[in-house]
């Protein structure tokens, strides 16, 4: 099973990069890092996690310092985070990762 998406926008919102749903989590990886070493000047990524656990956990941490270069670089960044009404668990991680990484991140909460 598949625990989260991202979908990442270029500064144009015509149209999307590839939606994800990573059953194999370097997959994934292996995008952000290939997209991060040229990214467009502005980039908006909606991270939407269905559970997590300690495994996605890290896997996100590393996601998130990746992106993180991108907002180094002089790039503007754009990372929301979305999660589901109740549900503190995955709102705190994303909470606790803004707080560690300085990243700002927009947390939307859904039905």
């Amino acid at each position: 099973m598949c625990c989260w998406i991202l979908q990442a926008r270029s500064g144009s919102r015509a149209g999307p990069f590839p939606r994800m749903f990573p059953c194999s989590m370097m997959t994934s990886l292996d995008w952000v890092i290939a997209y991060a070493s040229a990214p467009p000047q502005s980039t908006e990524v909606d991270i939407e996690m269905e559970y997590l656990n300690s495994g996605t956990s890290k896997y996100m941490l590393r996601l998130l310092r990746k992106l993180k270069e991108v907002d180094n670089d002089g790039y503007d960044l754009k990372i929301n985070w979305v999660y589901e009404e109740g549900d503190d668990d995955i709102l705190e991680r994303g909470e606790y990762y803004a707080s560690i990484l300085d990243l700002d991140i927009n947390f939307i909460e859904i039905e």
